[in-house]
């Protein structure tokens, strides 16, 4: 009966697929390619897509990451090809650097379109003369398949795209701010990322050499799909808050489909960071790193990063973090 009432909200929910997100006051998520935003980023900053999309996962100690697409938006052209090495060649305008990776079931077109939305809401008043570089994480989790099933192969390849994203991380340079965003399995590739860069490991893979680092991460979830518990010590993605400097849970007790994520985890006791907030003990001094708010009298029953956008309040707690300002 669980798993009939899982499919059956599952379907029809934006967590089953993000681009039947509803629209705001904004009108945010209309037109195509783009939302309602310019498809074009300020004078001075830099935006770049990153796909991993045709990139294997699966088993092995490690994963092609010198293969990922890398794009570079040119004002006036469009995208145009680049390189990790460019990328990582490229000082960025201001030293600061931020990530923001989609959830589940989006496919390449709604990957761009909510990368430009998350673009232009960490940018959202901020002064000209203050230049960011933005990266667009696109990975694989179209729409295809069975429901459950296409979900459950989805977190799996989350772990995979951890190592993508946090071998991309370890090669930036030492001085660089760096923060990370991410929405529903977003969160999951962040913590995993960040988890191998404390020295952890994953589906047997882990790090040779770790660059040193002078910052930390700042990180910011949006209704995280990765469980309540594993950033705790011990468990699948302990040494991930040891990389943090400070980290944003916006979380929604509301939530209809991470109310269900024991469902895709097949396990009984398990629940969603982004339902439940942290649920567990963290490590010695980690818990003065954590904000969390409960969004749920704002986004109510519905599992829908546009409604996270639209909410000013829980945007400027994350342009906050996202931008490395100073945090009360």
């Amino acid at each position: 009966m669980l798993l009939l009432l899982f499919v059956l909200v599952f379907s029809h929910s934006t967590f089953a697929d993000e681009s039947t997100s509803s629209a705001c006051y904004r009108g945010c998520e209309t037109g195509y390619p783009c939302p309602n935003y310019s498809c074009t980023p300020r004078a001075g900053d830099q935006v770049y897509l990153i796909n991993t999309r045709c990139l294997p996962g699966g088993c092995g100690n490690t994963l092609p990451v010198d293969q990922m697409t890398v794009s570079r938006f040119e004002a006036g052209t469009g995208w145009v090809d680049s390189s990790v090495d460019q990328l990582l060649s490229t000082d960025s305008p201001s030293g600061v650097t931020s990530f923001y990776v989609h959830g589940n079931r989006m496919n390449e077109d709604w990957a761009h379109r909510r990368g430009w939305a998350m673009y232009h809401e960490l940018t959202r008043g901020l002064p000209a003369e203050r230049n960011v570089r933005f990266i667009i994480w696109s990975w694989p989790t179209a729409p295809g398949g069975g429901v459950i099933q296409g979900t459950r192969d989805n977190a799996t390849r989350a772990d995979d795209d951890a190592y993508y994203l946090g071998s991309l991380i370890n090669q930036m340079p030492g001085n660089e701010k760096i923060s990370l965003s991410g929405f529903s399995f977003g969160a999951r590739v962040i913590s995993g990322a960040l988890h191998l860069l404390g020295g952890g490991s994953l589906h047997a893979r882990s790090f040779d050499q770790i660059a040193e680092k002078e910052n930390q991460y700042r990180v910011v979830f949006f209704a995280a799909a990765t469980s309540s518990h594993w950033l705790s010590p011990d468990q699948y993605h302990s040494q991930a808050m040891s990389q943090v400097d400070r980290l944003l849970n916006l979380y929604n007790s509301a939530d209809p489909m991470l109310k269900r994520y024991k469902v895709v985890n097949q396990d009984p006791n398990d629940q969603a960071l982004g339902y439940t907030g942290f649920a567990y003990k963290l490590a010695e001094g980690e818990w003065e790193k954590v904000t969390q708010i409960n969004a749920c009298s704002t986004i109510g029953k519905d599992h829908d990063w546009n409604k996270f956008a639209c909410a000013g309040y829980f945007m400027n707690q994350a342009r906050a973090h996202l931008l490395w300002d100073a945090i009360e």
